[in-house]
């Protein structure tokens, strides 16, 4: 009897830290990063790279669909550095707080200033 009492209460405090443990870990959000445009259009296939902030260690990297949309499941809580590229346009830098509820971002991609006489 006394060693089921034991057991009963191992598996009692067992229970209760996993559940506790469980509550604790950070949830992941899904965020959507979508690219457009000056003109609201989507900017297809561009590079978007996530960097967790100060964890620069911690990337994640995806080309966006051709409605302009990538998706990442991000850290709540946790400061993030988007880089953007996409062909014919400027390279976009943007840090982002997942502290609210907010799940999606929108970045605008300027056009790249070229002329005739940089392709001479």
């Amino acid at each position: 009897m006394k060693n089921f009492l034991s057991y009963a209460r191992f598996s009692t405090l067992f229970i209760f830290v996993f559940f506790i443990t469980n509550h604790l870990q950070a949830q992941n959000l899904p965020v959507s990063i979508k690219i457009v445009n000056s003109k609201k259009e989507p900017v297809a296939f561009a590079s978007i790279k996530i960097i967790s902030v100060p964890d620069t260690v911690n990337t994640q990297q995806k080309f966006s669909d051709s409605s302009g949309v990538a998706s990442f499941n991000l850290l709540q809580d946790h400061l993030y550095k988007i880089e953007a590229t996409a062909i014919n346009y400027k390279p976009i830098q943007k840090t982002i707080n997942l502290s609210g509820t907010q799940s999606v971002f929108t970045l605008v991609a300027e056009d790249l200033d070229k002329t005739l006489d940089q392709v001479m």
